[in-house]
């Protein structure tokens, strides 16, 4: 589309995350809406068929932020916990698996999560302490930890002063560092 038009079917949007081929957007009720391309179930529904029109993925409450990243999205639960969907092939959905998930997985003994950044093929979350936690894809080295190593689950990066906030791109990741206060 050459301009802009309203998405039918939502109302009282919260926040959005656009990903390479999918939308997810958080409404104020709490509901979790997705669209777009499927194929590796970036949409949540547990299919492989696109989703053209908004879609509620039932039974999921409680998420507090999203972010998506080319074929998967994090959704930070109000319980500080992490899920996940889509495009698993790297690690970056956090429960060791390297295949698409069923609908939202969660990743594996990450608890605290206070924010969420979804890269290309990894994933970050920062918790209550400041300290950053990391998945996925590590090719070019864009987990920060040292290594090209794939991880699977999150990993808590160490070295680092306290984090006030984290972002993710295309193969890198960027932490934004600030001094404790009282």
């Amino acid at each position: 589309r050459a301009t802009p038009r309203a998405v039918t079917g939502l109302r009282a949007i919260a926040s959005m995350a656009g990903g390479y081929t999918h939308s997810a957007v958080l409404a104020t009720d709490g509901t979790v809406y997705t669209w777009g391309s499927n194929y590796a179930g970036q949409v949540g529904d547990g299919l492989a068929a696109d989703r053209l029109a908004p879609f509620a993925i039932p039974a999921f409450s409680g998420v507090a932020a999203l972010s998506a990243g080319v074929f998967h999205t994090l959704a930070l639960m109000n319980d500080g916990t992490v899920r996940a969907w889509g495009d698993g092939y790297s690690g970056q959905l956090g429960d060791g698996r390297t295949t698409p998930s069923p609908p939202t997985v969660l990743a594996s003994g990450l608890t605290g999560a206070t924010a969420v950044a979804a890269g290309a093929f990894f994933s970050m979350a920062r918790t209550g302490d400041g300290s950053v936690w990391v998945w996925g894809g590590n090719s070019s080295g864009e987990l920060g930890d040292g290594t090209t190593t794939l991880r699977g689950t999150p990993v808590k990066l160490s070295g680092l002063p306290v984090i006030a906030s984290i972002a993710a791109a295309k193969s890198s990741s960027c932490t934004a560092c600030a001094a404790r206060g009282p």
